[in-house]
């Protein structure tokens, strides 16, 4: 029995050693490992944060799955995604190191199986393995089900930074320091002797360390990972003539059908496909290496230029050789190995380019596109290599590498070449960046709140701003992202499923560069199923498309990526129903919601990448950033405290008022707080308790949600809008019928629109009938000759007014007859003593020197600036006597259309109504806040005050995060 267990044993332990190792053979005759050493290889752990899906090892390997985590040995898949039969371009692929120590030739390379360990070296030589040597691996993604967020929580919390991974200070706090949006980082080193089963050379003594890191961002970056080595020289010998080398054995789909070449002056080496392929059809796509960043080698005199800096003294090493080879003609001995290192044949021969008939460090550089210059003729099961170098590092010494390894799926497979060039082209641009890119704008910081049966979300306007107006962007990634809107989510819970509920964008008129003028041409089109077309005709909402690729047909497919309404930017909504079942929220039971924010590449727009559904414009193509969604949660009358009140009114008599939003219950502080106007109108706030002002010479009286939080309120001013009150138009004789608004409105654009601080009441008396005329002169304009006529009052004197603008050039000013006056009623309304008569100005709306109910009226403001235009045109400007037309008043000048100044106020009456000598029209405007008004108010916290608690709500007060709370 005893003997029977010891052999179930053994059995299992050769099972779990064999695991362990990562080793097996497949039939393909691609030599996988040596079994010689027991190693805690991390073969699970993978990149995926856009549509390269590649697996990291922790001893050099990468692209390669020799453990079939995800059901193939290859370990490169592109395009990746959850849903879809994935394939691969690549088989495996690592990173190889050869040097001289003594003039003896070292290597250690990671191909199949590899010569590096885990973990980082200790006192020169390798240390015993144990599992914290794997890959950690933080940032943004799912799981590959696509649906199931990563938690990198442990891997933060465990995070290695005493092996040497990156961290940064944060608020005084170390924390991991994550280049991209994912990132896998892992130590591994060659100073284990029985690990170099492959060339069978001693140790080097170098230890790398690797952060392989992508970009969650549409565009190039989708297709790109960037890998950067340290690598420093923990041994105790001087590594001469060394070379660093990027190994792959590339299956683009089937493995024998590949091309390779290299693009010496974008230091790229690529493999592409021979054309069809049993895998990806007609459209096979290309996958590159290249060096951004190669060893730094003192010269003096030159200067190399980093992004971090220049470093003068030294140049920068790129890509000093390209090597491809087939199956079956792998280097076998340490001297082929680093012949291919150095360019060379494996048996040490030059390399001569047969166009040319010269020697060459760079197999196949020329353009498989256009067939110029030496191209790979025969595809095969290609291996390729490209290589940095050679340099010197002595004990203590490190270098650095930053490379990235990318695809590109094109028409077809020299189309992929281009593509995969471009792609090129615009990540060296990211790491000449510093890996600074284009951002999402920020999420807005929002606000929760339940009421009953309802919940209420109020955000900033924070996300909105020129932070990713940067030229470099412009220039040389051709992306030039502005905030274009928000939107909304409601989720089944703080992870989702999200279904968006409202989207807030920008119109045209909100636009804050000229790029933004182009953003408006989105349409929203519909699909007519009578007539099988699309219906663009009444086309206003925002859509943004981006490409999507349906694998399994290789075709390319546009979706929409977001789509706008054009209903302007808002900052609060009012949720009452569940979205998708449609019935009213439910009383203290918890919702989730999110607000993101999201931007366009205006660049791309400006560019008018339009897209068609046949003839019928359907919208712009353009990639698009949104913010993450950050849950919120809050439940539906789960009021723990005041959330809103009016602050009182102590002195004046405008129609503002001011609410007061508390926002941030912890915040709060019991303090009473004082609202004042200045003489520009603008307004401050002041804590009482503690005399000191908060806010001063705010402008914002829309009434929006747009206002600062101070002490954790929002409080809101809220100025009426500065025209005529439309329940204040009547006739004062009653027996004939009213004159209804055509409209009314204050003409903001005015200089002196801001100045009408006492937003006066006025009289439009008619002191002529209908009838009560005679034939006027003839007017003559633009060659056409036009009737006019004479209104004329009780003592058969004309009445006259000024006509501006209309279908004339706006200088002319031209005298014309009307039937009524206007009266300012003065700061005393009860009060004849003050009133004045005004001289009328009409907007000439049609053109022909005769006055309509709907011709806009005019009445200006009393005052230029500070100065009353009595000063300013002489004593009798604000005198009126009856004249026959000879006499001007106001001090107006035909000559000088400036000298009216600005208007205040117009409006226009309904057209077609019949007037009596005698009918007056009283119009008593909005007051706006002046700094006679003064409101107050409290800021009571939770149980300070009647109305503070609601019952059985009081559990409901959470932090659901800072400073996100559930009132």
């Amino acid at each position: 029995m005893i003997a029977k267990r010891l052999v179930i044993f053994l059995v299992i332990l050769l099972v779990m050693t064999a695991a362990a190792w990562g080793v097996n053979w497949n039939s393909g005759g691609k030599y996988n490992g040596s079994p010689g050493m027991s190693l805690i290889l991390d073969t699970s752990t993978h990149l995926w944060i856009n549509s390269i899906l590649c697996v990291v090892y922790n001893n050099g390997n990468f692209g390669y799955d020799d453990a079939g985590v995800l059901g193939k040995t290859d370990g490169f898949y592109f395009p990746f995604s959850s849903d879809k039969d994935n394939k691969t371009v690549i088989y495996a692929a690592g990173v190889w190191v050869g040097a001289k120590v003594n003039n003896e030739i070292r290597v250690a390379i990671a191909e199949y199986s590899s010569e590096f360990v885990p973990g980082p070296m200790k006192n020169g030589e390798a240390q015993p393995d144990k599992g914290s040597f794997r890959v950690y691996r933080i940032g943004e993604g799912t799981l590959t089900d696509g649906k199931t967020p990563y938690d990198d929580s442990r891997d933060r919390a465990e995070w290695p930074y005493s092996d040497g991974a990156p961290g940064k200070m944060v608020n005084g706090e170390l924390v991991p320091d994550m280049l991209g949006d994912q990132m896998c980082w892992s130590v591994y080193n060659d100073a284990l002797p029985e690990g170099h089963v492959n060339m069978e050379t001693k140790p080097l003594g170098i230890e790398i360390q690797q952060s392989t890191f992508g970009f969650a961002a549409k565009g190039p970056l989708d297709n790109v990972i960037f890998m950067k080595y340290t690598i420093i020289n923990k041994g105790e010998n001087t590594l001469d003539s060394t070379y660093i080398s990027l190994w792959a054995d590339p299956d683009v789909g089937d493995a024998t059908d590949d091309f390779v070449g290299c693009d010496t002056a974008l230091s790229l080496g690529y493999a592409y496909n021979d054309g069809n392929d049993t895998d990806y059809g007609s459209a096979a796509p290309a996958v590159g290496f290249d060096f951004f960043q190669g060893p730094l080698i003192a010269s003096p005199g030159d200067t190399a230029f980093l992004p971090t800096g220049p470093v003068p003294g030294f140049k920068e090493l790129g890509m000093t050789s390209f090597n491809k080879y087939i199956n079956g003609t792998d280097p076998q001995t340490p001297i082929e190995c680093f012949n291919y290192m150095r360019g060379l044949n494996r048996d040490g021969t030059p390399v001569i380019d047969p166009t040319t008939g010269e020697e060459t460090m760079f197999f196949l550089p020329g353009d498989p596109v256009t067939g110029e210059g030496w191209v790979d003729a025969a595809s095969a099961d290609r291996r390729w290599m490209m290589t940095t170098g050679p340099f010197t590092m002595e004990p203590g010494d490190t270098q650095v590498v930053v490379a990235a390894a990318l695809a590109a799926q094109g028409d077809n497979p020299l189309n992929s070449i281009t593509k995969l060039k471009e792609i090129d082209r615009a990540a060296q641009v990211v790491y000449d960046l510093n890996f600074v890119i284009p951002l999402p704008p920020p999420n807005p910081t929002v606000y929760a709140r339940g009421f009953e049966n309802y919940v209420e979300l109020v955000w900033d306007n924070n996300a909105e701003g020129p932070d990713n107006y940067l030229e470099d962007f412009r220039t040389k990634l051709g992306q030039l992202y502005i905030f274009e809107g928000y939107n909304v989510y409601m989720g089944k819970s703080a992870s989702g499923p999200w279904t968006k509920i409202a989207t807030y964008d920008y119109t045209a008129d909100q636009s804050q560069s000229a790029y933004e003028d182009a953003i408006d041409a989105y349409a929203d089109c519909v699909w007519d199923s009578i007539a099988g077309e699309w219906d663009c005709t009444n086309a206003q909402a925002s859509r943004i498309w981006d490409f999507a690729l349906l694998y399994e047909d290789r075709a390319k497919e546009r979706v929409i990526s977001q789509e706008g309404t054009n209903s302007g930017t808002r900052y609060e909504i009012n949720i009452t129903r569940d979205p998708e079942s449609g019935n009213p929220l439910e009383p203290y039971r918890p919702y989730y919601f999110g607000v993101t924010s999201y931007g366009v590449n205006a660049q791309q727009v400006y560019a008018q990448d339009s897209v068609f559904f046949g003839p019928n414009f359907a919208g712009m193509l353009s990639y698009n950033l949104e913010s993450k969604i950050k849950p919120i949660v809050v439940t539906p009358y789960g009021s723990g405290a005041t959330l809103a009140r009016k602050a009182d009114r102590v002195a004046g008599s405008s129609d503002g008022y001011v609410e007061v939003e508390y926002l941030i219950q912890d915040s709060l502080t019991g303090h009473d707080y004082e609202v004042t106007f200045n003489p520009n109108l603008n307004w401050n706030l002041k804590d009482l308790n503690t005399n000191v002002m908060l806010l001063e010479d705010m402008a914002n009286q829309t009434g929006d949600f747009t206002y600062p939080i101070v002490n954790g309120m929002m409080v809101r001013p809220i100025g009426p809008h500065p025209g005529f009150k439309s329940d204040n138009i009547y006739r004062m004789d009653p027996e004939t019928s009213e004159i209804g608004w055509y409209f009314n409105q204050a003409y903001m654009g005015g200089r002196n629109a801001g100045n009408n601080a006492d937003f006066r009441d006025f009289v439009v008396k008619f002191l002529a009938g209908s009838g009560d005329t005679v034939p006027g002169p003839v007017m003559e304009y633009d060659g056409d000759q036009y009737s006019t006529i004479r209104y004329l009052d009780e003592n058969g004197d004309t009445i006259w007014g000024y006509f501006i603008g209309g279908s004339r050039a706006e200088e002319d000013l031209v005298k014309v007859s009307i039937p009524f006056a206007i009266y300012d009623l003065g700061s005393d309304f009860d009060s004849p003593d003050d009133d004045v008569r005004l001289w009328p100005m009409m907007y000439d709306f049609y053109g022909d020197f005769r006055w309509y109910l709907d011709d806009y009226i005019i009445i200006a403001n009393r005052f230029a600036g500070d100065e009353p235009y009595a000063n300013i045109y002489g004593n009798d400007f604000w005198s009126y006597a009856p004249h026959d037309g000879d006499g001007d008043y106001w001090g107006y000048d035909p000559g000088d259309p400036m000298s009216r100044h600005d208007w205040d106020y117009r409006f226009g009456l309904n057209a077609g109504e019949v007037w009596s000598r005698g009918d007056s029209i009283l119009l008593i405007t909005n007051k706006a806040n002046t700094p006679d008004d003064i409101f107050r108010f409290s800021a009571p916290r939770v149980g300070e005050d009647d109305g503070t608690v609601v019952a059985k709500t009081m559990d409901n007060i959470l932090v659901v995060p800072n400073p996100y709370y559930n009132y």
